[in-house]
């Protein structure tokens, strides 16, 4: 796995390496060492799989605020998706500010 800082802080961009050949391949998508080395999170209380039949569709925007804060890990694994986040956080340097990334 890479993994790059985003421009917002907080954000980061974990490029996957497909190791393998024209039949079969192996790809490690979570590695608690690998999370933990970059100081990111290494317990997810969800795992969450989403859906979408139809090209072209927009998903609403979706935050937890305390109490309830989440720490999301988002992944393509069919087609591409167009991810836009956008810090909403009143007390952040960079309240109102985004980045976007083609997954």
């Amino acid at each position: 796995m890479n993994f790059t800082k985003g421009k917002l802080p907080g954000v980061w961009i974990v490029d996957l390496i497909v190791r393998g050949e024209e039949r079969t391949s192996l790809t490690k998508v979570f590695d608690v060492n690998l999370f933990a080395a970059q100081g990111l999170n290494t317990i997810w209380r969800q795992h969450l799989t989403t859906y979408t039949a139809d090209k072209g569709t927009i998903r609403g925007m979706h935050w937890q605020a305390d109490p309830y804060p989440e720490t999301k890990l988002i992944r393509c694994t069919r087609g591409k998706i167009f991810d836009v986040l956008v810090d909403v956080r009143d007390d952040s340097p960079t309240h109102g500010h985004w980045e976007s990334y083609e997954l």
